[in-house]
């Protein structure tokens, strides 16, 4: 089935916040196909962005409703900078609660590209990021989601961050924690790998495996 979404981010409330939940900053997203043989040739930059002025993005905006990024719900987003050193602007979903009524925020960037059908089933994700904590004690799941062209979640990375647990979920199943934890106000590469062609995915924190060898639909 066509890729069709990344949501970049997803912010779902644990409890009530009050003002300043959590923060979830990201300076690059970067993602990328290729073919599966090393012959194949350069690989081919399905979209990119440092979220900086030059690249048309003003700070004094949300961050959804610029450069085709999309939101579905309601909490903070935007832009900043300052959190990574030397990097320019970053974007953040979090810091200011969701409205009465509403629980969670989706933010994501479509991309409708079909891997197998452009023979570039290889398909690489990667961002640095950075989960701030809350200075009111309240806790959010932060997620990195994939969805297809009929809104159908292909993969989702969780980052909770009462336990500090980083999870996976398949659909059909319940979560499933990876083993690793993260540290609030530290810096991450994350990389997602997924493999149209033979329906699996793989995805690392930092050096850290996150998982392996997964079914991107079960």
């Amino acid at each position: 089935k066509p890729l069709n979404q990344f949501r970049a981010m997803r912010a779902h409330s644990k409890s009530v916040p009050a003002v300043y939940p959590l923060v979830l900053l990201c300076l690059l997203c970067f993602l990328w196909a290729g073919g599966l043989s090393s012959s194949f040739g350069t690989p081919t930059t399905l979209f990119s962005t440092q979220f900086e002025s030059a690249q048309g993005y003003n700070a004094n905006f949300n961050l959804a409703g610029q450069n085709g990024w999309t939101k579905f719900g309601s909490g903070g987003n935007g832009l900043t900078n300052g959190f990574f050193s030397g990097q320019g602007q970053q974007a953040y979903v979090g810091r200011f609660p969701p409205a009465p009524g509403y629980s969670n925020l989706f933010v994501w960037q479509p991309i409708n590209f079909s891997p197998v059908a452009a023979n570039l089933p290889l398909v690489t994700f990667t961002t640095l990021m950075r989960i701030v904590g809350s200075t009111n004690g309240q806790y959010d799941f932060f997620q990195w989601q994939v969805f297809n062209n009929q809104t159908q979640p292909l993969i989702i990375v969780d980052f909770d961050t009462d336990t500090t647990n980083v999870s996976y979920f398949l659909d059909g199943t319940q979560y499933v924690n990876s083993g690793v934890k993260f540290a609030l106000g530290t810096t991450y590469t994350l990389t997602v790998t997924m493999n149209f062609a033979v329906n699996r995915w793989s995805a690392t924190l930092n050096s850290a495996l996150l998982a392996t060898n997964q079914p991107i639909t079960t």
